[in-house]
């Protein structure tokens, strides 16, 4: 990563045969780049991707069951819904007479 960060973040592409020459030439033992990483690091990224899978999921479960809610609001035939118009209950006379109390 020092590597990566001393020039700025470029990479040079080698062909194969560059790549052996310099790992002959090199003395200080630091080609290829190695790093070590700690196992909480990894635990943490294996717990992640174990999450992300799981929400996944779960996503694809939610998904389904919109899909079936979706299927079953289209399969009702408008006969079988009723569609009530405030505005005509407001327009309509009242036919009961008014109840009185007390």
């Amino acid at each position: 990563m020092d590597t990566l960060v001393a020039h700025d973040g470029q990479v040079r592409v080698l062909p194969e045969h560059e790549v052996e020459n310099l790992k002959q030439q090199d003395t200080d033992g630091d080609f290829p780049p190695t790093v070590s990483v700690p196992k909480s690091y990894i635990r943490e990224h294996e717990r992640l991707e174990l999450e992300t899978e799981h929400l996944r999921e779960q996503l694809e479960e939610y998904k389904s069951y919109v899909n079936h809610l979706r299927e079953e609001v289209e399969g009702n035939t408008e006969a079988e819904q009723e569609v009530i118009d405030l505005d005509d209950l407001d327009n309509e006379e009242i036919e009961d007479p008014p109840f009185k109390l007390g």
